[in-house]
């Protein structure tokens, strides 16, 4: 877009030291970190206005679906021949976008460690011991089985190595395979990891924001400008955030970075490189010792204020910082703050040959040869040297008409390097192909020890703008012309560059426009490269306020019926509904453009901000109005960008006050049916699964004539639907009831399709941050980033969701929150209104037909008193006999709990069985029995008694000990 002017966490450790973070710009500029005291009285307190600590946090995102690839060999995981056979063996292959069976999802798993299933079969990574080797194979997943759960430690550069919680052997390729269909093995760690022990974790869906701005703007915000007025950025209620850690909470998995290189050594903890290639000369930098990371200052003409925004420190400061989150990185090239069009000053002059020559064609070792290949290895070589390799790069930023075009003294010499709408251009041709040998080269460099070993090249990608047809351009440059490229990147701003959906042309359009969905189709069919939508965005900029402000989207903008951040969340989320149809699963993604940016006055920034000077559409809250709790906080967007309302996935809803899952009682499928909580075990029943549908959001309907405002794009409600539809589709309901009534499932009323909804079965979801209670017990949230919370308020009567207490037992009821919603976020009243949303992609078996534990045990809320010592026989029926195999491993548990509120004040322990009698079952009586020997230690104590089965229910029992 052109611009006006783990440390300490035990699934995943830092294997490596991280350096002196002397660069950060907390340390840049001399603010302290400021702990918020007396955060909330009466009314809400505003977030602070310092930067808060940066985060190391490179767990993966829970739910979320990766690929995992070699650093040795650059394959990719995956199933042998497509098997669905459990004890097969797996493979590394050739990189496919297309099949699924090399796409995994993380899952945490019951012990804390952590699951990785298929998405083609659905079976777990497992291990199998086979004539003196451990084979990584592929089985049924289950709960509690060591062999199926794995720990991530953090290397450098995005790889990890990858623990077996069973045999504490690390994931190998077979005598370090580099060929497709080498099987994966388990090997020792001895010392460092070699390169096939470690793996890269890919995202296959990006979801990221352009950050290009992000290192000036907290700059501008910290120490230009007035920060009592201007808080930094924060999720709801919190405290002021990194923003990268709130990205990330709220599903977020990529930034990008925009550097602008200028000849300066780049240091960055003890690591220093040089960059003598730079190609831009129109700013500096302060002399040492001061930081070189911002300001810069403007060499010639002022320039305009998004100028030299990023340079090759802020870059690769974010970019570092973004993987030591587990966050994927996109470079782009070639970037000077405002297009991709100017000739950098360093080129002026050049000519076609010297720009375009590579180490097979020239000697690329004199002054002035190979000026694209030079620099483009040398930076790439910067990001890898840092920490910061990347996973996509991009060649130009929206380079549609092409690059270094600037007239007179200060362009090329006898040439341009523009392009047309078939990818062409002499100049334009060999600069990119010049460009794309770089980076692989890049990659395998080994000639400086500052490298590190060689390692898989990034996904290569020419960006442009998404009113040309993808598969004409493409088809063009590719096959035409040659350009090896691995993915499209394309910038997608509807008021740009046209309409989502046919429906939405069919109401309104403008000539040179495309229509989204076939074009991506077209693209995907016919030619099959993967589409990555680089820049997204609702244009919503006001021309009274910024002269060249984009088109109005008359789709989802501002204009009917204003700024709306109902219809920019409802925007993203048609757009991957869009995204996800790609025939052959060929959409790699979407990334916000410049989300971090919002309205400050200072020098230097200021014109930039009028992109956000309408409040209420973004990222975060463009609001300036002192004390307003808003200002600056995440908005609704963040959750579509995030992936936390996608209605192609289904997902469990986590309570933050008993960390259980939502489902119906007794896998119930009757109208009116409760609702209750259970075990996040890592696999969730069908009875714990819930759809999220935008009410009255199709984008492939209208029925609106033009001018009248198009319909069908969301009336800013979602319907929850149950999973569990073996006897019709059932949906969250309140009944419109009080406070403390029950929120139960009924048939839908009104179908999600619907233009008007049923308010009773209508919610709106929000966030809540990452800190899991009541604003009073947050004033320093976690530095964490394994997920956010959320609110979840019924449309009709204004309450939220609400679990009614600490255990197991709770019943789903309606409460109102502390306060009523604001438009961005909604303050809790109790840790029960708070639910973090996960996708799933295990689900478990069949529930049992547990109907409570036979007498004499009572069941909840009983309390059985008995003696200490006595071993005591817990009866039950399952409907038939199911086997022996019934009991998760390491259960039954026992915790001690209180004895008045029968709240947990312990942590669970193996129950004791009588001798070796453990669970029996009685054909007679049709029942199970599980005798527990208790200890007279219990004596004067209240304990839990809890049966996990392997369909994933739990069932409990109190006990009163004398």
């Amino acid at each position: 877009m052109r611009n006006a002017g783990c440390a300490a966490i035990p699934d995943c450790r830092l294997a490596l030291p991280l350096g002196n973070r002397s660069i950060r710009i907390a340390e840049r500029v001399i603010f302290a970190v400021l702990c918020l005291a007396g955060m909330f009285a009466a009314s809400l307190m505003r977030a602070q206005n310092m930067q808060p600590p940066e985060p190391v946090d490179p767990s993966p995102l829970n739910g979320e679906m990766y690929y995992l690839i070699n650093q040795l060999s650059g394959l990719q995981i995956d199933l042998n021949n497509n098997s669905a056979t459990p004890g097969d063996n797996m493979v590394v292959n050739r990189r496919s976008f297309t099949n699924l069976s090399q796409r995994w999802a993380f899952i945490k798993a019951l012990s804390g460690n952590w699951k990785i299933s298929n998405i083609q079969n659905g079976l777990c990574l497992d291990t199998a011991a086979a004539h003196g080797v451990t084979h990584a194979v592929q089985n049924p997943c289950a709960i509690n089985v060591p062999t199926q759960e794995w720990a991530f430690t953090y290397v450098t550069n995005g790889y990890y190595v990858v623990t077996n919680s069973a045999t504490k052997l690390v994931l190998d390729v077979s005598n370090a395979g580099v060929s497709s269909g080498a099987q994966l093995i388990e090997s020792s760690l001895s010392g460092p990891p070699t390169q096939s022990q470690l793996w890269l974790f890919r995202p296959t869906f990006f979801r990221g924001n352009d950050s290009s701005l992000q290192e000036k703007t907290e700059y501008d915000r910290a120490a230009v400008n007035n920060s009592s007025i201007y808080p930094w950025w924060h999720d709801a209620y919190l405290p002021g955030q990194d923003v990268i850690q709130i990205f990330k909470n709220n599903g977020m998995n990529m930034i990008r970075v925009r550097p602008a290189s200028i000849n300066t050594t780049v240091t960055r903890g003890n690591i220093s490189f040089p960059i003598t290639t730079g190609p831009y000369n129109h700013y500096t930098l302060a002399s040492p010792p001061a930081t070189q990371i911002i300001p810069a200052t403007a060499t010639g003409s002022a320039g305009g204020p998004g100028d030299y925004a990023e340079t090759d420190w802020s870059g690769v400061d974010l970019a570092v910082r973004a993987k030591q989150l587990g966050i994927s990185v996109n470079v782009t090239l070639f970037y000077d703050g405002w297009n991709t069009s100017d000739t950098p000053g360093n080129w002026a002059g050049a000519t076609i040959e010297q720009l375009s020559g590579v180490p097979s064609t020239n000697d690329c070792t004199l002054a002035g040869n190979c000026l694209m290949y030079n620099y483009v290895k040398q930076e790439m070589e910067l990001y890898r040297a840092m920490g910061g390799w990347p996973d996509v790069v991009a060649l130009g930023n929206e380079v549609t008409s092409g690059m270094f075009n600037t007239g007179g003294t200060g362009g090329l010499s006898g040439t341009n390097c523009n392009t047309n709408n078939s990818g062409g251009g002499t100049c334009f041709i060999a600069i990119q192909k010049a460009a794309m040998q770089a980076i692989l080269d890049a990659a395998s460099d080994t000639s400086s020890p500052l490298l590190g070993p060689p390692l898989p090249p990034p996904i290569r990608c020419i960006h442009i703008t998404g009113d040309r047809d993808l598969y004409t351009y493409y088809y063009g440059a590719t096959v035409t012309n040659g350009i090896p490229l691995d993915a499209i990147c394309e910038s997608y701003y509807p008021g740009w560059h046209g309409p989502t959906t046919q429906a939405q042309y069919n109401w309104f359009h403008s000539s040179g426009q495309q229509i989204a969905e076939p074009n991506f189709a077209k693209e995907a069919t016919e030619l099959g490269l993967p589409i990555f939508n680089i820049e997204d965005g609702v244009s919503y900029a006001l021309a009274s306020q910024y002269s060249t402000a984009s088109p109005q989207d008359i789709w989802y903008g501002i204009n009917p019926p204003g700024p709306s951040a109902a219809l920019a969340r409802q925007a993203m989320i048609d757009l991957n509904k869009v995204q996800k149809a790609v025939p052959n699963n060929l959409h790699m993604g979407m990334e916000w453009w410049a989300g971090e940016a919002t309205g400050v006055s200072g020098p230097a920034l200021t014109s930039l901000n009028n992109y956000w000077w309408t409040g209420g559409v973004g990222i975060f809250d463009a609001r300036t109005t002192a004390g307003d709790p808003r200002d600056n906080a995440a908005m609704p967007v963040i959750l579509a960008l995030g992936g936390k309302l996608d209605p192609t996935l289904a997902y469990k809803f986590v309570n933050a006050a008993n960390e259980r899952v939502l489902e119906t009682a007794n896998a119930s499928t009757a109208a009116g049916a409760a609702l209750s909580t259970g075990m996040d075990t890592g696999l969730a029943g069908i009875h714990q699964q819930w759809q999220i549908v935008s009410q009255d959001g199709d984008a492939e309907q209208n029925s609106a004539i033009y001018p009248a405002p198009m319909d069908y794009r969301g009336d800013g409600y979602f319907q929850i639907i149950s999973l569990n539809q073996a006897k019709g589709l059932n949906v969250l309901d309140s009944q419109n009831g009080a406070s403390g009534s029950a929120v139960v499932q009924n048939p839908e009323i009104v179908s999600a399709e619907a233009l008007t909804g049923n308010a009773n079965q209508e919610w709106d979801i929000q966030s809540a941050g990452n800190c899991g209670d009541i604003p009073v017990n947050c004033a320093n949230p976690p530095l964490t980033a394994t997920g956010n919370y959320y609110t979840i308020i019924n449309k009709a009567t204004g309450m939220l969701l609400t679990a009614n207490g600490t255990g197991p037992n709770v019943t789903i009821v309606l409460q109102p929150p502390a306060a009523a919603p604001n438009g961005d976020f909604t303050v809790p009243a109790s840790k029960g209104q708070l639910w973090q949303i996960v996708p799933v992609h295990i689900t478990g078996r069949a529930v049992y037909p547990f109907t409570g534990f036979d007498s004499p045990v009572g069941n909840p809320p009983t309390v059985n008193e008995e003696n200490a010592g006595r071993a005591i026989p817990i009866a039950f029926s399952l409907g038939g006999n199911q086997g022996l195999g019934l009991i998760v491993p390491d259960y039954p548990t026992v915790t001690l709990v209180n004895c008045k509120s029968l709240s947990a004040i312990g942590s669970a322990v193996p129950a004791s069985t009588a001798g070796n009698s453990g669970l029996g079952y009685d054909a007679a009586s049709n029942a199970y029995t599980y005798v527990w020997k208790t200890d007279k230690s219990l004596s004067g104590t209240c304990q839990m008694f809890t049966l996990l089965l392997i369909d994933g229910s739990d069932h409990e029992a109190y006990f009163q000990f004398k």
